[in-house]
């Protein structure tokens, strides 16, 4: 579902229209899907200056073969139950495996390559979890990890720093067995009728109960 809207370059403050998708289905939208994952739905380019900008919206992604929902919302303070989406949405929610709320693009995506690998995203931040806690990587100076893709036995996670873009990103490998390890104690539920946000801060409260 597309819409129009107005624009402010930052760059140069010219203000033009720009197209948004408030709601992606990934089976009818079958035409923007590589732009999804590679986020230049959200790259614009400025008509006058030429410079592109990276923005973020409220979005909501759909898709009924993997069986998930993900609202992507730019406004940290609203909350999510607060909002219409649930009563839009309430005939599927029982469909679904994930009904997952993320705050920034990057989280996004990392929950797209997770459903679309048909994982457990609660699983996958157990695992970072236990990386981020690796003195190995701690020396390296890395501050995030995202889960990258699952590469036959082995699911890749990539470290990055996004506060010091002179730290070069090191692709890891953590056997499949370690994911598989968690399955009990990370089974999928019923949650489903709340947006939930599955990140570190979730794994820590689960791990601290």
């Amino acid at each position: 579902m597309k819409e129009i809207i107005k624009h402010t370059c930052p760059h140069c403050n010219h203000e033009f229209d720009i197209d948004i998708y408030p709601v992606i289905n990934l089976q009818s939208d079958t035409e923007i899907y590589n732009d999804l994952f590679s986020l230049d739905l959200f790259r614009i380019e400025c008509e006058k200056c030429k410079k592109i900008t990276l923005i973020t919206y409220n979005t909501l992604v759909i898709d009924m073969y993997k069986k998930y929902i993900i609202y992507l919302t730019a406004d940290k303070s609203k909350d999510i139950e607060n909002l219409n989406i649930m009563n839009n949405y309430k005939d599927i929610i029982s469909e679904l495996k994930h009904t997952r709320s993320v705050n920034s693009l990057n989280e996004l995506v990392e929950k797209l390559y997770i459903f679309d690998y048909d994982l457990n995203d609660k699983i996958i931040e157990y695992l970072k979890y236990g990386l981020k806690n690796n003195s190995k990587l701690q020396e390296g100076n890395y501050t995030d990890i995202c889960f990258n893709k699952l590469d036959k036995e082995e699911l890749i996670f990539t470290c990055f720093n996004l506060d010091n873009s002179t730290v070069i990103p090191k692709d890891i490998a953590v056997n499949i067995n370690y994911y598989n390890d968690a399955v009990d104690t990370f089974k999928y539920n019923n949650e489903n009728i709340f947006f939930e946000q599955v990140n570190q801060d979730f794994i820590e409260k689960e791990l601290n109960k």
